[in-house]
């Protein structure tokens, strides 16, 4: 008997440790899959309050698959990219971009989309560094809201002064 408990005493020692390699790998696995997706996110690049050049440029560079829903006031220009992500566009009837959208597995390029209005997305965004909740700015001409975790981001951005009459911002999705 002495001896299997000998026996018995070392092995669970070498299963405690491959348990924690198991857990440091897959720390380390997920740890590499999260900056690879920020690092090479699906960038899209309708920017917010420029013309509808930039749309017709998503598509092509990400090889997305775009659907168009028209309306009198306005139109918006869904893009199905490779990864996963949605990205909505919403264009005014004078082809503006007045809004974007997304959600998906991972975060679209926001200096892409939003264009001169990063600035104040970043400045927001790093006021709340390190804190773990969805961000969210308000000001007169410009509306930003974020959040999610990995694998399941979403967010808006629209300029209110621009949305077209008979529209509301609760259906910018």
């Amino acid at each position: 008997m002495g001896t299997s408990a000998g026996y018995i005493r070392p092995m669970t020692h070498i299963l405690r440790c491959s348990e924690r390699g198991a857990v440091r790998s897959l720390a380390r696995a997920a740890a590499f899959w999260l900056l690879a997706a920020t690092l090479a996110p699906n960038i899209a690049s309708a920017t917010l309050g420029e013309d509808s050049s930039t749309v017709e440029k998503d598509v092509t560079r990400l090889r997305a698959q775009r659907s168009v829903t028209p309306s009198t006031a306005y139109s918006v220009h869904e893009l199905q990219l490779p990864g996963g992500t949605q990205v909505r566009e919403y264009l005014t009837s004078a082809n503006r971009v007045f809004a974007v959208a997304w959600q998906g597995p991972s975060i679209p390029d926001l200096q892409q989309l939003l264009g001169t209005y990063f600035p104040r997305y970043s400045a927001a965004a790093q006021a709340l560094r390190g804190a773990r909740r969805p961000m969210a700015l308000e000001e007169s001409d410009l509306v930003i809201r974020t959040g999610g975790h990995p694998r399941a981001f979403f967010g808006i951005a629209y300029l209110p002064t621009q949305i077209p009459s008979g529209m509301h911002a609760e259906q910018i999705r």
